[in-house]
């Protein structure tokens, strides 16, 4: 189409592509395949030790180990095109950047310290107290501020939304700035700004309906984030025995357990009546994942509502699981709710006729809940302590 439009090519003509198709000189997968080959290859002497690097099922994450001892993990890479994150224990770290410059020229390395941001792939990384790591994107959201020209602040993410009818006719220009905006925004949310998640998955739903509404909700959650520009995500080591802030859980968190928390807003109007789930996933005490999302369909009830949000709860939950499992990590996880109705539904296989279509919705959930030997369980929690 685009080469229509040049005028490159007639209006009826079509190409055959035998080759990569890209903007740059060489293909994207022909690097990565490259890059991966010569990692795999990679063997380096360390601390009277040889190692080498294995690739995991997480394929962009590579495990360090010895090559006497595949299993004990002494660091891992992350690898985002050309660009390497690597953690690893500091006897080793001379070794491994000797052993990547000797297999690329690489620009001078950059660590991770208290005095300043490190920049990898848009987040900014700091050590903080106590060896935590700060994480956010304040640099990010300060320009965009700036091009935005957003003045004042605002206290909560969103005001609430009125159930207005939809927009008619639709105004393109407001569309492709409100798609502008929302991208911008789905930027922030989905790397370091949980609180933001609710707000803009409601701005990306509306933008086809109602997209001056948007652009004006866009701004709104511009003015919230600049009040709040230096949030940020802080990871620390789990104390041993930690049972929450309140001592609200059921079970201590530590680095071997997931806490993963759901909740669901039950029918708004402006979401043509579908209720809205929201997920958030804990390791030990630091937050490793969150979702906010529309349901597929209008749930007849709030513990419908609930059980849905707590099957989407679970497949998030495994996921996570499956990534620490690449790395040797095998977690326990426990599926926190506030409906007692729908945790009912999940852990009992009787009950009436009326709600059999839900406790065959929550087969598989239940499947595992009850199994003594799977590492899944699911708790009430007072939706005033659920974090979701």
């Amino acid at each position: 189409h685009l080469l229509k439009q040049m005028k490159l090519v007639g209006p009826s003509e079509k190409w055959l592509v035998h080759k990569a198709l890209y903007g740059f000189a060489e293909s994207p997968s022909d690097w990565s395949f490259f890059r991966d080959e010569t990692l795999k290859e990679l063997q380096w002497e360390s601390g009277g030790l040889r190692l080498r690097l294995q690739q995991t099922a997480e394929k962009h994450v590579w495990r360090i180990s010895s090559v006497d001892d595949l299993e004990n993990d002494l660091g891992y890479i992350a690898v985002y095109v050309d660009d390497l994150l690597f953690a690893v224990d500091r006897g080793h770290v001379e070794g491994l950047l000797a052993a990547l410059q000797s297999a690329w020229k690489c620009s001078p390395p950059e660590l991770v310290s208290a005095d300043r941001d490190m920049r990898f792939c848009g987040f900014e990384l700091r050590m903080v107290d106590h060896g935590g790591l700060r994480i956010s994107q304040a640099g990010f959201a300060k320009e965009v501020l700036k091009r935005r020209g957003i003045q004042g602040t605002e206290v909560f993410p969103l005001d609430p939304i009125s159930d207005e009818e939809d927009e008619e006719p639709l105004d393109p220009v407001a569309i492709k700035t409100a798609q502008g905006l929302v991208g911008e925004l789905t930027w922030l949310t989905t790397r370091s700004r949980p609180d933001l998640s609710y707000s803009v998955g409601v701005a990306s739903r509306l933008i086809h309906r109602r997209p001056h509404a948007v652009v004006k909700m866009c701004e709104h959650i511009l003015r919230y984030v600049n009040g709040t520009v230096d949030e940020a995500l802080v990871y620390r080591p789990c104390k041993s025995g930690d049972m929450g802030e309140e001592d609200e859980l059921q079970f201590p968190r530590s680095p071997n357990s997931l806490q993963i928390f759901s909740d669901a807003s039950y029918g708004a109007v402006h979401e043509r009546f579908k209720s809205v789930s929201g997920v958030a996933v804990e390791r030990g005490c630091n937050l490793v994942a969150w979702d906010s999302q529309a349901q597929p369909f209008i749930a007849q009830s709030t513990a419908e509502a609930e059980v849905i949000s707590y099957n989407s709860a679970y497949q998030i939950g495994e996921s996570v699981s499956a990534f620490y499992a690449a790395l040797n990590i095998e977690t326990t996880k426990c599926l926190y709710g506030d409906s007692k109705a729908g945790i009912s539904v999940v852990a009992s296989d009787c009950g009436p006729w009326r709600t059999r279509h839900l406790r065959i919705r929550a087969h598989k959930l239940r499947e595992v809940v009850q199994d003594m030997e799977a590492p899944w369980a699911i708790r009430h929690l007072s939706g005033s302590l659920l974090i979701a």
